[in-house]
């Protein structure tokens, strides 16, 4: 009898133990963001905007004529911008394409909330035929 009572008395301090530790290691929380997503963030594309200060133009350098399209764009998310996709595309006077470029240098690379970036295209242009462009922003993520 002695010995169930022992028995019964390990047993509700073994589980007493491991509730214990269970509570203090983490097993079990809850991560709720403070805007009840849990964690997730989004952002959307249509909240990244290219500031109307873009500027165009030439340059020759070693004797190779280069279009160049420089501007910044404005993060209107409230989260940080990741892995933005752009491309530009550059026309001559008769609407024939010359040339896509789908790999903009951003500086900085991650728009933060609220800030902007610049980015910058660049096209081989020998014969000084490009005469517009066209900026398009394709997909934007909210994490790395």
């Amino acid at each position: 009898m002695v010995n169930i009572l022992m028995a019964k008395k390990s047993i509700i301090i073994i589980l007493m133990l491991i509730a214990v530790i269970v509570s203090i290691s983490g097993c079990i929380t809850t991560k709720t963001a403070s805007n009840g997503t849990f964690g997730e963030k989004t952002v959307s594309i249509n909240n990244i905007t290219i500031v109307n200060n873009v500027n165009a133009s030439t340059y020759e350098y070693n004797g190779t004529n280069y279009y160049y399209i420089d501007g910044f764009l404005k993060n209107n998310n409230k989260y940080d911008a990741f892995n933005l996709k752009m491309k530009a595309t550059v026309y001559d006077a008769n609407n024939n394409v010359l040339g896509v470029n789908d790999t903009p240098y951003l500086s900085p690379k991650v728009i933060p909330a609220g800030g902007e970036s610049e980015f910058y295209f660049e096209f081989s242009d020998p014969n000084n035929q490009t005469v517009r462009y066209d900026l398009q922003l394709i997909s934007v993520k909210a994490e790395a």
